[in-house]
C-alpha cells in the first residue's frame, strides 16, 4: 500500500511540473508575439517624379505579423484604404489613381462605402501622395510622402536633316545632319538611326543630333531614322537614300543654219553613263568667231542621253558664230570642254 502512495505522490508531482513547463513555454512564446506586435509595417512605393498620359502607382508593406491594410492619400483628400487578404508579410497593392467612388476606409468589410469626390491625380500638375500600412496585429506605420508630377503629351517629335535631301546625287563622300526636337511637353527622349539597315545607332538626349557620313563605297546609301520622346510617343519612320557619281557626262554639238530672222536650232546631246541622276544643267553661250563676248546665253536642266535642242528667233548678223555646251550631272560631275561640245552657227 505504501508503495503505492508513493508512486501516487510521484505521479501528481510530475504532473505539476509539466503543466508549470508548459504555462512558461506559454508565456514566452506570448511574449515573442507581443514583442513581434509593437512592431508596424514598413512602407515604400514605386513613384517616379514625372508621368505622362497617366499615373500607375503602387505601394509595398512588408511586417513580420502581415500586413492588413494599405492606407492611402493623394493631395490630402480623402484617405483611401486597400485591404490584404490573408495577411502576407509581403505586399504589394496597386493604389487607384481614378477620383470617382472613393469609399471612406474601414477595417470592418460589412461597412458600407461612401463615395467621395476628389481631385484627380493624374491631372497635370503637381501631386502629393502620402500612404501607410497597418499590421495583422493593429500596429499603424508611420506615413510616408512624395510628391510627383503628371503631364500630357501625345504628340510625336520629329526629326529634321540638312546636308542632303531624299534622292541627292553627290559625286564625294556626303555628311547627314539629324536633329531631332519635340513639339510635345515631355521633350525628346532619344533618336535612333541606322545606315543600309544597320545595327540601330541611339543618340540620347533632350536635342539630340546626328552626324551622318556617308562614303563612296556603293552607289547609294539609305539612311533611317525616327525619334521617341519621354512621354513614349514614336515618330512615324523616316528614311533618306543618297546616291553617288563619280564619272563625268560628254557633250556633242551639231552644226546649225538659219536663215537671220528666221527661227534657229541648236541641237546637242549630253550622254551620262549609269549609275546616274538622269539630269544635268547645262549652259549654252554663242559667241562670235575671233571675239570672246558672249552674244547669246541659255541656261536648261535637260535629260541625260536624249537628244535636245534649243529654239530662238536668230536676229545675229550674217556670218560664222560658235556655241559652245558646258554640262554638269546631278552629282555635280563638270564635262570636260572638248571640240564635240562646240558647234557651229552660221547665221545666212
Amino acid at each position: 500500500m505504501e508503495v503505492c502512495n508513493v508512486r501516487k505522490r510521484y505521479l501528481v508531482a510530475a504532473a505539476i511540473v509539466l503543466v508549470v513547463a508548459v504555462l512558461a513555454v506559454g508565456t514566452v512564446v506570448a511574449g515573442a508575439v507581443d514583442e513581434r506586435d509593437k512592431v508596424p509595417p514598413v512602407t515604400s512605393t514605386d513613384v517616379v517624379p514625372q508621368y505622362w498620359n497617366g499615373v500607375t502607382i503602387s505601394a509595398s508593406a512588408a511586417d513580420a505579423a502581415g500586413v492588413a491594410y494599405v492606407y492611402y492619400e493623394f493631395d490630402g483628400a480623402v484617405m483611401r484604404v486597400a485591404k490584404v487578404d490573408g495577411a502576407p508579410t509581403q505586399a504589394v497593392v496597386p493604389l487607384k489613381v481614378t477620383p470617382a467612388d472613393v469609399t471612406v476606409p474601414s477595417p470592418d468589410p460589412t461597412v458600407t462605402p461612401q463615395p467621395h469626390e476628389v481631385n484627380d491625380p493624374s491631372a497635370s500638375g503637381s501631386h502629393t501622395l502620402t500612404y501607410w500600412a497597418q499590421d495583422a496585429f493593429g500596429n499603424v506605420g508611420p506615413r510616408q510622402t512624395v510628391t510627383y508630377k503628371a503631364g500630357k503629351d501625345t504628340e510625336a517629335p520629329a526629326t529634321a536633316t540638312t546636308g542632303a535631301t531624299d534622292g541627292a546625287w553627290f559625286n564625294r563622300r556626303a555628311q547627314v545632319v539629324l536633329e531631332s526636337t519635340d513639339v510635345g511637353a515631355s521633350g525628346v527622349a532619344a533618336l535612333a538611326y541606322s545606315v543600309d539597315g544597320g545595327a540601330p545607332i541611339t543618340v540620347p538626349g533632350a536635342a539630340p543630333q546626328a552626324v551622318v557620313t556617308l562614303k563612296l563605297n556603293a552607289e547609294s546609301h539609305v539612311v533611317e531614322y525616327g525619334a521617341t520622346d519621354l512621354a513614349g510617343n514614336v515618330e512615324a519612320g523616316k528614311s533618306l537614300t543618297v546616291h553617288f557619281e563619280t564619272v563625268a557626262p560628254s557633250v556633242k554639238t551639231w552644226d546649225a543654219s538659219v536663215r537671220k530672222g528666221a527661227r534657229a536650232t541648236l541641237k546637242f546631246r549630253v550622254s551620262d553613263a549609269a549609275p546616274n541622276g538622269g539630269t544635268a544643267s547645262v549652259v549654252i553661250k554663242i559667241v562670235k568667231y575671233g571675239r570672246g563676248g558672249v552674244l547669246k546665253k541659255f541656261e536648261r536642266n535637260v535629260p541625260v542621253n536624249k537628244l535636245q535642242t534649243v529654239k530662238f528667233r536668230c536676229k545675229l548678223a550674217k556670218g560664222q558664230y560658235a556655241f559652245t555646251v558646258a554640262a554638269s550631272d546631278a552629282a555635280g560631275n563638270h564635262a570636260v570642254p572638248t571640240s564635240a561640245s562646240i558647234g557651229e552657227l552660221r547665221v545666212r
